[in-house]
Parts: C-alpha cells; structure tokens; sequence
C-alpha cells in the first residue's frame, strides 16, 4: 500500500480570492472600521511570529497592532474573528473531495502542510473529508517546529 501526502492550502481547500480581505472582514467585525496601515502591520507581524513558531501567531500579531495603534481591542478576539472569517471562506479545490475518497480505498492519506495544526486541518475537516487522512503532520506542531521545505518536517 502507497502513502500519498497532500498540502492543504491550494491542494486540498482554496479561498475564492485573495486572503487580504478575509483579514479586512475580521478586523471590521471586531473593530467596525479596518485600516490599511493596521492590515499591513498585521500581514508583517503575523509572519515574523509564525516565523519564529511561537504560540498563536494571530493572536500574537493582533497585539502588536493593538499596542502600535493604540486600538481598544481584544487581540485574542480579533484572532478569533479571523480563524472564523477564514474557516467561512474556505472551500474545497473542486474535485478534490472526490479524488481524495477514491484514493483513500487503495492508499495510506496523509496531511502534510506549513500551519497551525488546528487551522490546517480544521479546514479540511469543515470540508467534510479529515477522516480520509490517517498521518497528519503540521509544521507549527511544537513536536515538529519546521517549514516545507526544511527535511526536519519530511
């Protein structure tokens, strides 16, 4: 029996446009308003944490913005709203559902992807199809702590 790994951004579920106004829409809930200067201090921060592995990036550089822009918000809310903004958005690449049901009758299915364990694979399991894979490796698992395409995570 073969195992076959797959990403889950762009492979398995897709947003229908660009991500930078999922960001707007979770700010704009929390806040009412969402500035461009707080969105690109967001995108900035959010990289350099998730970069660096620590504990929840999102809310992490929720708080850098807060703390920059004096913003009267709950960071832990603001990453709430964004984990929800990104979970509604998200869809499954078309066909992929199908494809990944098939497979699984001949084959070992595995997730294999850059991210936030619960993110990742929660959007695959909002999808309907988690159950399809038996071996699931996140880079940001603190077991893991490594990005494709560093062999660490391989």
């Amino acid at each position: 029996m073969t195992t076959m790994f797959f990403d889950v951004d762009g492979t398995l579920v897709r947003w229908p446009g660009e991500y930078g106004p999922i960001v707007r829409e979770a700010v704009e809930r929390t806040v009412g308003t969402a500035e461009e200067a707080w969105l690109d201090r967001y995108n900035d921060r959010f990289y350099h944490h998730f970069g660096t592995f620590v504990e929840d990036p999102y809310r992490r550089a929720f708080a850098d913005i807060c703390a920059a822009f004096d913003l009267d918000a709950d960071p832990a809310e603001l990453a709430e709203s964004l984990l929800e903004c990104e979970f509604a958005a998200v869809e499954p690449v078309p066909g992929v559902a199908d494809a990944v049901a098939k497979l699984a009758d001949r084959h070992t299915l595995g997730i294999l992807t850059n991210g936030i364990p619960e993110v990742q694979f929660g959007k695959v399991e909002r999808q309907g199809f988690l159950e399809y894979f038996d071996v699931r490796v996140a880079s940001h698992d603190p077991a893991i702590a490594a990005t494709k395409p560093d062999a660490a995570i391989y």
